[in-house]
């Protein structure tokens, strides 16, 4: 959430303003894949991390934001 309202508060120009952008979102996007790494790399294993529907979701999550931001540094960014 912080990362979108960089537009609105942030002074400075419009590519200042995608810069703190890119790296909050990216900030975000690496947390979440070494949360899931970390808990992948314990001692029960990967399939039992794989048991309840949170885990599911969770993982669906991380996938996907990983994809609208593969996508979106892809069309705004690297141009």
């Amino acid at each position: 959430v912080l990362a979108i309202l960089v537009h609105r508060w942030l002074p400075g120009s419009r590519n200042l303003k995608k810069s703190v952008h890119l790296c909050l979102q990216s900030l975000a996007l690496a947390s979440g894949v070494f949360g899931i790494w970390t808990k992948f790399h314990s001692q029960e294993g990967i399939v039992p991390n794989f048991y309840s529907l949170h885990s599911w979701i969770g993982l669906i999550c991380i996938t996907m934001f990983g994809a609208q931001w593969l996508l979106g540094f892809l069309n705004f960014w690297h141009k």
